[in-house]
């Protein structure tokens, strides 16, 4: 198990995970989590492709925010 933790607050916990360095995808079967401050997103299933620009959550995908930043207006 590993944990990357950005400067941003965002924190993403791995089980294990497939890491293709020079393809630049990463790919993990085991359950994911991703923590920011105002949302979670947890899956059975991650792939990431094409250098970090697509990410794909699939197996039973949980997004939990805080409903405070779905009504946010701009003032």
């Amino acid at each position: 198990p590993f944990t990357i933790k950005l400067s941003s607050g965002l924190e993403a916990s791995f089980n294990s995970a497939h890491l293709n360095i020079k393809g630049g995808s990463m790919e993990t079967t085991d359950q994911v989590t991703i923590k920011a401050n105002e949302a979670a997103i947890v899956a059975q299933a991650l792939k990431i492709t094409d250098k970090g620009r697509v990410i794909s959550f699939s197996g039973g995908v949980r997004v939990n925010l805080d409903p405070s930043t779905i009504h946010k207006t701009d003032k």
